[in-house]
């Protein structure tokens, strides 16, 4: 159905030359991810919402975007089996806020063992989509200029109390770490047994 939608979309723009013709196929493709992710932002808010966490969703999304972008991480096969999964993690994210305990000292934990993990590990590679070496400097250094800006920003809401808003900024980091962990634990496995 989307490719439909993304294929009715792309003739509108073609009639309208706002690309040349060749680029039709990778115009479609990235509408197509596009209103994926769209959609699947939508139902992660709609989880939260009906968690009645809405705001807590939307910071936890907010931190961890921007991080899954340039650390990088476990893919999975289809875009179902990427939705599906993704739900679920945020579900338990969302559960683990309401439910255990906000230690602080866990949080900052949480952040160290991010910290480490994103100069030994990011960015983690997908087998589809191997980096150059110049590719790995500049991701891994904009993955470090995220987590030190949301790691700055969970101090400052700390210290300013607003320490629920400083957990979902960890949470959201967290959830972005266990994809990259997952990743790297995938990508060892496949090379091991090569």
């Amino acid at each position: 159905m989307l490719e439909r939608f993304a294929g009715w979309l792309v003739g509108r723009m073609l009639a309208s030359q706002a690309f040349p013709k060749e680029d039709a196929p990778l115009v479609s493709f990235g509408i197509v991810q596009g209103l994926r992710t769209l959609i699947e932002i939508i139902l992660l808010l709609c989880t939260g919402l009906f968690m009645n966490l809405f705001w807590q969703g939307v910071v936890i999304l907010l931190a961890f975007m921007p991080l899954r972008i340039y650390a990088g991480g476990y893919h999975a096969r289809t875009p179902m089996q990427c939705a599906v999964k993704t739900w679920i993690l945020f579900f338990g994210i969302l559960f683990l806020y309401r439910f255990a305990p906000g230690l602080l000292w866990i949080q900052i934990l949480i952040l160290v063992i991010t910290g480490l993990s994103l100069w030994r590990f990011a960015p983690v590679e997908h087998e589809n989509k191997p980096l150059e070496e110049y590719e790995v400097i500049k991701y891994r250094k904009r993955a470090f200029g995220v987590y030190g800006t949301e790691t700055a920003l969970f101090v400052i809401l700390q210290l300013l109390g607003a320490t629920g808003a400083a957990r979902c900024i960890v949470l959201g980091i967290g959830m972005m770490l266990l994809i990259m962990w997952i990743g790297v634990g995938v990508n060892w496995r496949g090379h091991h047994y090569e």
